[in-house]
């Protein structure tokens, strides 16, 4: 199972961009059950979409997925939700989608690759679920201790931080500033 560890790592990063984006897509458009099936269909179409692209195309070259990877990890770091927050709702939803899933999509690219060199597709199946409960476990975890909902993953999803994971706390007057740029405030009747 050793062997493996890369394909276990690799579940668990993807369990804490999984609740990034549904932690950054509630702060974008709302905490409703619709936002949170969008995301959850985003991530099952964008692993789908890579799973399918991986059988007909075979990268020769894996350091140009991961850094492809590492390009779109940065893309996602660097653009601060707020700013998305001036687009009406349908261009806001395609740029977020693009830059919320361009890392999970080129993520399952890399695990795709990597799978199909395996030996033992059952280990390997295995040590990658094993990795994704350790995720969710751990970002559960990390979001009791600081008591901060499901913002733990998000490093800037409430207060804009980039410092670190730790700085992220999710402090009503934050969540409450992003809700009114986003939802224009009604005008008193005469």
């Amino acid at each position: 199972m050793t062997g493996y560890a890369d394909l276990s790592s690799w579940a668990r990063a993807f369990m804490l961009l999984e609740t990034k984006n549904i932690v950054q897509f509630a702060l974008l458009f709302g905490t409703t059950w619709l936002v949170n099936a969008l995301v959850m269909a985003g991530v099952l179409v964008a692993v789908l979409a890579a799973v399918e692209v991986s059988r007909h195309v075979v990268a020769r070259r894996p350091a140009l997925l991961y850094a492809a990877l590492l390009a779109a990890l940065v893309l996602a770091w660097a653009v601060p939700p707020e700013s998305l927050l001036t687009l009406s709702p349908l261009p806001r939803f395609a740029v977020a989608v693009v830059i919320a899933f361009a890392p999970i999509f080129v993520a399952n690219m890399v695990f795709a690759q990597r799978f199909r060199t395996t030996g033992d597709s059952g280990t390997a199946f295995g040590a990658n679920l094993l990795g994704a409960i350790l995720g969710g476990v751990l970002e559960y975890l990390s979001a009791d201790r600081r008591g901060t909902g499901g913002c733990s993953s998000s490093w800037r999803c409430c207060t804009g931080s980039r410092s670190s994971p730790a700085a992220v706390t999710c402090a009503p007057s934050a969540v409450r500033r992003q809700a009114d740029l986003r939802w224009p405030r009604p005008r008193g009747r005469g």
